[in-house]
C-alpha cells in the first residue's frame, strides 16, 4: 500500500551544498523509507526489507580494516570484506551471524557519512516473502530523462543535486544516464532512487542493482 509524503520530507542538496535555490532543487525531495523499503519499476513500488547479512561499499581496499574496525565500535563485526567483480571498486562486506536488520541499516547509515567511503548500502530481500534472493546495490543510478527536458537543465539538476555523470547517453541503444549517488548523503541509495523517479524532468529512474540466488535475467 502507497504511502503519503512525510511531512518532513527534505530537499537532499540543502543537507549536501549550500545555497539551495532554483526550481530543481526545490524539486528534489527526500521521504525517509522504513521497512519496507522501496524502489520504482514503472509506477509500481517494489517493497523490499534489508538483509542483516551485508552490505555494499565502494571504497579504496586500503581503509577496509578501519571499516571493520570503525563499525565494532557500534556492535556490528564483519567478518569478511570480499570484492565485486561486477563493479570495479565495490566490496560486499559480510557482517557476523546474529547481526540484527536493525544494526545493519544502522552500520551502513554510519558508513555513507565516512570521507573514505563513496558509497554504502544494505543488501535488500523482497519483502513479502521468505526467499534467498538478495538485491545488492551498487553506486550507479540509472536514469532517463524526459524527451523535452534541455543538457543543460540536466547538467544543472545534476550539480545541484550533488550527482556524479558516470555515463552520458549514447544513441538509441543507450538513451540513459548513469550517475554515482552523492557522496556522504544520510540517505540511502533507495530513498535517492525513488525521489529521482519523482522529479518532473525523469521519465523513470533505477538503482542498478545486482541480484543474488533469484530466477530471471538479472540473477547470478
Amino acid at each position: 500500500m502507497d504511502r503519503p509524503l512525510l511531512p518532513f520530507a527534505v530537499v537532499v542538496s540543502c543537507l549536501l551544498a549550500a545555497g539551495c535555490t532554483g526550481p530543481d532543487v526545490a524539486q528534489l525531495e527526500i521521504v525517509p523509507q522504513a521497512t519496507p523499503f522501496y524502489w520504482y519499476q514503472d509506477t509500481t513500488r517494489i517493497y523490499l526489507r534489508a538483509d542483516s547479512t551485508r552490505l555494499t561499499i565502494e571504497a579504496d581496499s586500503t581503509v577496509l580494516p578501519a571499516l571493520s574496525a570503525s563499525l565494532s565500535t557500534v556492535g556490528v563485526t564483519v567478518d569478511a570484506a570480499t570484492a565485486m567483480v561486477i563493479a570495479e571498486g565495490h566490496w560486499v562486506l559480510t557482517l557476523h551471524p546474529g547481526t540484527s536488520a536493525t544494526a545493519a541499516v544502522a552500520a551502513a547509515r554510519a558508513l555513507r557519512g565516512r570521507t573514505d567511503v563513496r558509497f554504502a548500502s544494505n543488501a535488500y530481500l523482497p519483502a513479502q516473502q521468505p526467499t534467498s534472493c538478495t538485491s545488492l546495490l551498487v553506486n550507479r543510478l540509472i536514469v532517463m530523462y524526459k524527451a523535452s527536458v534541455t543538457t543543460n537543465r540536466i547538467a544543472a539538476f545534476h550539480e545541484r543535486a550533488g550527482f556524479d555523470v558516470v555515463r552520458s547517453p549514447s544513441g538509441a541503444w543507450s538513451p540513459y544516464w548513469v550517475l554515482r549517488y552523492p557522496p556522504g548523503s544520510p540517505f540511502t541509495p533507495l530513498e535517492i532512487a525513488a525521489a529521482v523517479y519523482h522529479h518532473p524532468y525523469v521519465e523513470w529512474a533505477d538503482p542498478d542493482i545486482v541480484s543474488l540466488g533469484c530466477i530471471g535475467p538479472n540473477g547470478l
